[in-house]
């Protein structure tokens, strides 16, 4: 559930390698999960939740995607993002002003960053070597 949740997220955020057939993949896989854990709309005098009547493990999952649900009925959905850093992929909100955060922190931001650095760096040294 975490990887296709992670596929969805990156892919609503522009990721090109999440798009297609992973996305597709991603998207069934969660269909199946909603299936196996399903959530109950409870109605309060304070509002309405969605919830799930089943226990332990099922309960944590269920959890999750009531979390997205709710996320996504209030217009957030747009704001929950995972880290494009591939190690990382933690899920976070996006709380730039123009929504178009890619990394969960600076230090992500920046380790993507010095990878790219160092792979042009590693091109040009072994074009250099290729040339003598």
């Amino acid at each position: 559930m975490r990887d296709a949740l992670v596929t969805v997220l990156l892919a609503h955020s522009g990721d090109e390698p999440s798009l297609g057939a992973p996305l597709e993949a991603a998207e069934q896989h969660l269909r199946r999960v909603g299936r196996l854990y399903p959530l109950v709309t409870v109605v309060t005098a304070e509002g309405a939740r969605l919830s799930c009547e089943q226990t332990g493990v099922a309960r944590a999952f269920a959890g999750v995607l009531a979390a997205v649900t709710t996320f996504a009925q209030r217009g957030d959905w747009g704001r929950v993002k995972a880290c494009r850093n591939p190690p990382c992929h933690f899920g976070f909100f996006d709380r730039t002003r123009n929504g178009g955060a890619l990394y969960c922190s600076p230090s992500c931001g920046s380790a993507v960053s010095m990878r790219q650095y160092r792979e042009r760096k590693r091109r040009r040294e072994s074009a250099a070597t290729d040339d003598s």
